[in-house]
């Protein structure tokens, strides 16, 4: 049970007071009684008692009441129960309603108390109430962030002051049909819809036109229902023009950025083609330079050799000697041009040429090799013949000065419109950290940065696989484009 206690007022000055009004109120009620005596004699002597001890029990306070009920039973004992001025009793069923005074009394005490306690409550409860609603409102007009609500029409029935600001308007009982152009309210009326459709919260980005230029909200909105059990729209709005127009700036720039970069690419691209389609041609320039002119003089040499050789054993020998020398020379030449630009890539095709040097590989490395073919394979454009047989060739000079490896293994085949090139060794294979700047842009060797260019450039794919039993390069050119680009650079 709830033990109620004085509800005293703020101010001291208050607190006294009730108190005297209590008493004087006691005392009064008793004068009062006291002087109708010959009225009404001395029967039921507590009739004006109860008004004093039920106005002290409303509005002064419950220790007031209790005071003044105090008095009350004493004043009336003592001057109105007979025999008066006395305090003995004479009629034992004045006692009985002395008891019951204070009881009912003490009862009238407690439900005053009880009501002033409760409207008291209530009392707090609405100043709590209208403070928060204060506080709120105060909170919402000083807010930066656009905020209001709308009915489920559409009508603003509430609008902070930002929104006033900026809308220039005073929107309560508008829509957005009223305050904005057509398009952007349809914008923000499909929203709406969809948030009281789906009865959740969402997020949007919106726009509005102001004088200084087009403007983006982040905007969330969400359903409310009011005391009234009415459903609104809540909305609040946050500019973020200016993150938007730098987030535009940084993506414009980015993209320039990378347009810049894919141009100076493929300007870089289109210089190493050229270098390498120079470097081609030099070497076939070499080529024939070593078997037209060299080659011819160390022919003509040994053709002297032959017809000025005398009987002499001693110039016979030294004859000898030359020959030989001059013959390893002639191979030497001759090995030399086949490697610049092999003649029978122009004349017969690119299966001939890799399968003859192939075998010269073999021979000179000792490294057991194969070549493993289409027996139709026939011609492609010369850009891509020149280009497999480069990377063929720049394959095998690695197996031979860093693999260690026995065998080696080419493949040539066609596959969906395609030419798949495999080379494949049984060496120590490539280190890890090596791998990615192989397959990347990182810095690799001349040779290896030329090979990869040259498949680039045709459009191809170049994958490597790499374990301690040895390496697999692969190459796969795609037929048409390859023929493209050598119409193109033919034309």
């Amino acid at each position: 049970m709830e033990v109620f206690e004085p509800s005293l007022p703020a101010e001291p000055s208050q607190n006294a007071l009730r108190y005297v009004l209590a008493v004087l109120a006691a005392i009064a009620a008793l004068l009062l009684r006291k002087a109708l005596v010959p009225l009404l004699g001395n029967h039921d002597p507590y009739h004006i008692a109860w008004l004093a001890v039920a106005f002290s029990a409303w509005y002064c306070g419950f220790w007031q009441s209790v005071l003044a009920l105090a008095i009350e039973a004493i004043g009336v004992w003592y001057w109105l129960l007979p025999p008066q001025q006395s305090w003995r009793i004479r009629d034992r069923s004045d006692v009985y309603g002395g008891v019951a005074f204070v009881l009912l009394g003490g009862l009238l005490t407690l439900l005053g108390e009880s009501y002033r306690r409760t409207v008291s409550r209530k009392v707090r409860a609405e100043q709590q109430a209208h403070r928060a609603r204060e506080l709120f409102e105060a909170f919402l007009e000083n807010s930066p962030v656009i905020s209001y609500l709308k009915d489920e029409d559409g009508r603003y029935v509430y609008s902070n002051a930002a929104n006033r600001t900026g809308t220039s308007l005073d929107s309560i009982g508008k829509t957005d049909f009223d305050i904005f152009p057509t398009e952007i309210a349809r914008q923000k009326q499909e929203h709406d819809l969809t948030v009281l459709k789906e009865n959740k919260a969402h997020e949007f980005i919106e726009n509005t036109i102001e004088a200084d230029g087009e403007h983006t909200w982040l905007t969330v909105k969400f359903p409310v229902i009011d005391t009234e059990g009415k459903r609104l729209l809540a909305g609040k709005a946050i500019d973020i023009t200016e993150r938007k127009r730098a987030e535009d700036a940084l993506a414009n720039a980015r993209d320039q950025l990378q347009r810049l970069v894919e141009e100076r690419t493929a300007a870089a691209r289109q210089l190493s083609a050229r270098l390498l389609q120079m470097q081609d041609e030099e070497r076939r320039r070499l080529s024939r330079e070593l078997h037209d002119s060299a080659g011819q003089m160390v022919a003509a040499l040994l053709m002297n050799l032959a017809q000025i050789r005398a009987t002499d054993s001693e110039r016979s020998r030294l004859l000898a000697d030359n020959d030989a020398i001059l013959q390893n020379l002639n191979k030497e030449l001759r090995t030399m041009s086949h490697l610049l630009h092999p003649p029978l890539l122009d004349e017969v095709g690119l299966s001939s040429a890799l399968q003859w040097y192939v075998d010269e590989f073999a021979k000179r490395s000792g490294i057991h090799t194969s070549l493993e073919f289409e027996a139709d394979f026939g011609r492609e454009n010369p850009e891509l013949e020149i280009a497999i047989f480069r990377i063929v060739q720049e394959c095998l000079t690695n197996v031979h000065r860093h693999a260690g490896a026995s065998k080696a293994l080419i493949r040539l085949r066609r596959s969906n419109g395609a030419i798949l090139l495999e080379i494949q060794d049984d060496g120590k294979g490539i280190a890890p950290e090596k791998k990615p700047l192989l397959l990347g842009s990182g810095p690799v060797g001349v040779g290896f940065r030329g090979m990869r260019e040259r498949i680039l450039q045709l459009g191809g794919t170049l994958e490597i696989e790499s374990e301690n039993g040895g390496t697999t390069v692969r190459a796969m050119f795609p037929v048409v484009k390859s023929e493209g680009i050598a119409a193109q650079r033919t034309g």
